[in-house]
């Protein structure tokens, strides 16, 4: 073999050498960047995923946070000093309810209810029905005293909380809880019943209570009704009984009658009758709370 030909052969395999290297130098090229490229593409889907999730929890919780001093200002338990429609950090810090003034939170929900619902007339009757509370209601000529008026007049704030707390007791606001009283009391309930039969003109015999109390569920997020049995004897004509039931009807309480029973009585034209009714008066008020999930697709 001629040392050209020889050449020739050596050539070419260092060629071949050559380009296997180029070929395998590339394909790690490419595999490498591959790699890259696909763990810069997760990466970036997982940040991406990432700030979307913090942007809906952030939101979530402005939002949550924003309900909230919204509800607030808009009850007028906090006062809005700079006017935004809500309450913030520093203004919550500073709130104290009880102390508030009525010009402090105007067009809220507890000024609107001082200022027109306690100036309700057809009302204001209830809240000077018993003579206990007409004493502290009425002024010494027996008109009821403007509470509301002397709140206006008022000229600090002692005298303006003091006024307020009368608004409170003797105006259209007894309503609330002569309709519903916030907790059991008997007594209260008994009182309520003896002054309805009186008012009506009709005697009973006796006004016990009795075992009979029950509860009710509202709904699954409100409080609950619970009731007072009371057992009511009578002895008294046909228009007795009818006064006692109309009464009973009419009143601002809601008196539920369970049973009633009438027997003729042992004096002429006389019935004994026996009621059973009910009162009822509002179970402890629970606020529940509930979770929210955040995910990359939003609120749950």
């Amino acid at each position: 073999m001629s040392k050209s030909v020889f050449g020739q052969q050596v050539s070419n395999l260092s060629k071949r050498l050559r380009i296997s290297k180029a070929q395998k130098m590339t394909l790690t090229t490419v595999a490498v960047t591959s790699l890259i490229l696909g763990a810069a593409i997760v990466l970036i889907v997982f940040l991406a995923k990432y700030i979307k999730l913090n942007a809906n929890a952030l939101g979530a919780k402005d939002e949550a946070i924003d309900n909230y001093s919204k509800t607030i200002a808009n009850v007028g338990i906090c006062v809005d000093s700079n006017n935004d429609g809500k309450i913030n950090g520093n203004e919550l810090s500073q709130c104290e309810p009880n102390d508030i003034t009525l010009d402090k939170i105007p067009d809220t929900l507890q000024s609107n209810i001082m200022t027109k619902t306690a100036t309700n007339q057809a009302l204001y009757s209830v809240a000077t029905r018993t003579t206990a509370t007409a004493a502290s209601c009425l002024d010494a000529n027996g008109k009821p005293h403007d509470f509301l008026k002397e709140y206006q007049e008022a000229k600090n704030d002692s005298d303006k909380k003091k006024a307020l707390e009368s608004v409170k007791t003797c105006s259209a606001l007894r309503v609330i809880p002569d309709a519903l009283p916030a907790q059991k009391n008997i007594e209260a309930a008994s009182a309520s019943l003896d002054w309805l039969l009186k008012q009506a003109g009709v005697r009973y015999e006796s006004l016990t209570p009795s075992d009979d109390d029950s509860e009710e569920s509202t709904s699954a997020t409100a409080s609950t009704v619970d009731s007072i049995s009371l057992s009511l004897v009578l002895e008294v004509d046909t228009t007795g009984v009818y006064h006692a039931l109309t009464a009973m009807e009419r009143s601002i309480r809601t008196f539920d009658i369970d049973s009633l029973t009438i027997e003729w009585g042992s004096k002429s034209n006389k019935l004994d009758t026996t009621i059973k009714t009910r009162a009822y008066y509002s179970g402890q008020l629970t606020i529940n709370e509930y979770n929210k999930t955040v995910t990359t697709k939003g609120v749950k």
